[in-house]
């Protein structure tokens, strides 16, 4: 079964809990910030490992997550990874009427809102 990284920004966390429940009930094994880390732990360092050992990577694109600092990184790390593995990683999920990041222009994407 595929392992998901679920980026996304905190104000969107209804929603990827929902996302993440379902995938789970689907077999799929979910990264989850609130569930893999854990106090003391290093941000940085827990979801650089993270996206290195995911199969995917599912970016909840949304007008939260399009300015946030962390997602931006989160898709920098992503779209690295997708370029040096020559594969689909990124998988992007448009939650709400927004533009999408550059680096994702070219991506077919799910929609939620439409």
């Amino acid at each position: 079964m595929p392992s998901i990284f679920l980026s996304h920004n905190s104000k969107d966390k209804p929603f990827v809990r929902r996302l993440a429940e379902r995938l789970t009930e689907s077999g799929a094994t979910i990264w989850l910030d609130e569930v893999n880390i854990r106090i003391g732990d290093s941000l940085v360092d827990k979801i650089s490992e993270a996206i290195r050992e995911v199969d995917f990577i599912a970016a909840v694109i949304s007008k939260n997550s399009i300015n946030s600092p962390w997602v931006k990184k989160e898709l920098s790390l992503a779209v690295t990874k997708e370029i040096k593995s020559k594969s689909v990683v990124v998988l992007p999920i448009v939650i709400d009427d927004c533009p999408m990041p550059g680096s994702l222009a070219d991506k077919l994407y799910a929609c939620r809102f439409r």
